[in-house]
């Protein structure tokens, strides 16, 4: 276009956004759908630590509650779930399609601090959050130093 401004670094993300699908995708990351074959997708996460827990949030929207599976196996926590396309339209009627249907899978490897036997998971506006509360010894402790009197 015309006097459009070209932003180096909107470009440069696009880019990384399409590398990062490209190499989850051949990692085994992503998972074919298993019904209908449906595409394969990865929702965005974020993960991070407190001093007692674990957190994950994955955004999901429009992925049915029953339809969302949240397991620990041989400490990986392992999210999946599928959103179904939109109802009653036809192929044909879709200009454009951006979003993803079909089955997602996401694994996140948890460390050894993590009490898997009290893991808790609620949904709410589209966004999947998963509590993995730390053990009792591997939380901070504060330590007190004490002083000599030579010191």
């Amino acid at each position: 276009m015309p006097g459009a401004k070209l932003d180096p670094y909107r470009e440069l993300a696009i880019i990384k956004e399409r590398m990062n699908r490209l190499f989850e995708s051949a990692m085994g990351r992503t998972e074919i759908g298993s019904e209908g074959g449906g595409v394969a997708w990865t929702p965005r996460a974020d993960v991070y630590e407190t001093d007692d827990q674990v957190v994950v949030n994955i955004e999901i929207p429009g992925v049915p509650r029953e339809s969302i599976g949240v397991r620990v196996a041989d400490n990986t926590l392992i999210i999946e779930g599928e959103r179904p396309p939109e109802k009653g339209l036809k192929e044909e009627a879709f200009q454009r399609v951006e979003r993803s249907y079909g089955s997602f899978v996401r694994r996140f490897s948890l460390p050894a601090t993590v009490s898997v036997d009290s893991v808790a998971a609620q949904y709410e506006r589209g966004v999947l959050t998963v509590r993995l509360p730390k053990l009792p010894d591997a939380r901070p402790r504060q330590i007190n130093v004490s002083l000599t009197s030579g010191d």
